[in-house]
């Protein structure tokens, strides 16, 4: 059967890793930045900030439908390896870095958290997701919602509330907030907005006031 693309969600991606680059392309800009110019980056950044979450969402949409292929978790792996450990092999044998054990280590080491956070945190997360579909599978939507809120308090507000001494999120960068967004993609994806009763009244009322 031919697969369908769905065009939105390729446009979400495309946006998503626009804002990426973006992001990090003005992140060593703001730090130098003073005044104004401060302050614009801020806010910059905090409209930026979710293109993580959203390919996690995207994530949850499609990966609780399916079994992740451990295949494809060993190919990205090895892709990783390969760059983190050619990269420095390089720049070694060019005579621009010099040899330390250490941190020739972390920097081979495609699961060192200080380099390349999204990937140590996506590795793992995709090791969970077997499990997490297994519960997606076999729960209705109530007790689905009554996960998200659960999660969403425990692993947001509270460590916002409490400066990050319950339960640490990393602000957000960390495996526990992927596993929230798993869990609202994969709502939004088994319950579509669109077939909600408030949606649909939203809709009907929205479409009323244009056409009068």
């Amino acid at each position: 059967m031919k697969k369908v693309r769905a065009s939105n969600i390729e446009l979400l991606r495309i946006v998503a890793m626009f804002m990426i680059i973006l992001y990090h392309l003005t992140s060593g800009i703001r730090v130098n930045a003073t005044g104004t110019a401060y302050y614009f980056f801020i806010f910059l950044h905090c409209l930026l900030i979710v293109h993580v979450n959203s390919f996690v969402l995207i994530t949850g949409g499609y990966a609780s439908r399916k079994d992740v292929k451990m295949g494809k978790f060993l190919s990205l792996y090895n892709q990783v390896w390969f760059y983190k450990a050619l990269i420095p092999i390089v720049l070694y044998f060019l005579g621009l870095i010099s040899f330390e054990f250490i941190p020739m280590l972390k920097a081979v080491s495609p699961l060192y958290y200080g380099d390349y956070w999204y990937m140590t945190v996506y590795f793992c997360f995709l090791l969970f997701t077997p499990i997490l579909n297994v519960v997606i599978r076999n729960i209705d939507k109530e007790k689905h919602k009554k996960i998200i809120l659960l999660l969403f308090l425990i692993f947001s507000i509270l460590p916002f509330l409490t400066q990050q001494e319950f339960f640490p999120n990393n602000r957000g960068f960390s495996l526990t907030n992927f596993i929230l967004l798993y869990f609202i993609g994969s709502y939004l994806t088994k319950y579509p907005i669109e077939k909600s009763h408030v949606f649909k009244g939203t809709t009907a009322l929205t479409t009323e006031i244009t056409y009068r």
